[in-house]
């Protein structure tokens, strides 16, 4: 199957398999790597990813096998074991986020975009990458093969 950059669906097929993931901040040079591992929280987010499926789960600490970020994410405040691909009704959300942290807030994700929620919530517009507790902390990409 060829890749065509301006078909109408953005959506890889169920075949294709993904072993891994990395988080970068585009403002601090800092990144991290994980390895799909088979756990609730890895399956969830390749179902996300790669097939658009909605979700919600909190499952066993999904970390990084490498990370050279200087900020506090959730790998380091007891693991980054909550993610969401949703639009409404996990934890509050009610508008579109993608997120992976280790509360379901808005606060130390490894990625987070669209709507976070929780105490000091940042409002319906905040992303991060390798993010503290700031909001509209960073730009950064996600990448995964």
């Amino acid at each position: 199957m060829s890749c065509r950059p301006h078909s109408k669906s953005a959506v890889s097929p169920r075949s294709w398999s993904f072993s891994f993931l990395a988080s970068a901040g585009s403002g601090d040079r800092e990144h991290a790597v994980w390895k799909f591992d088979g756990s609730v929280v890895s399956n969830a987010m390749i179902g996300a990813l790669r097939d658009k499926a909605v979700t919600c789960v909190s499952g066993t600490a999904f970390d990084p096998f490498l990370d050279t970020s200087g900020e506090s994410f959730c790998n380091t405040q007891g693991g980054c074991d909550n993610f969401k691909y949703t639009d409404s009704g996990c934890n509050g959300t009610n508008a579109w986020v993608l997120t992976l942290d280790d509360d379901s807030h808005y606060c130390r994700a490894a990625f987070k975009l669209g709507a976070a929620t929780g105490s000091g919530n940042c409002g319906a517009v905040d992303w991060g990458f390798l993010d503290d507790c700031d909001c509209n902390d960073e730009g950064g990409e996600l990448y995964f093969r």
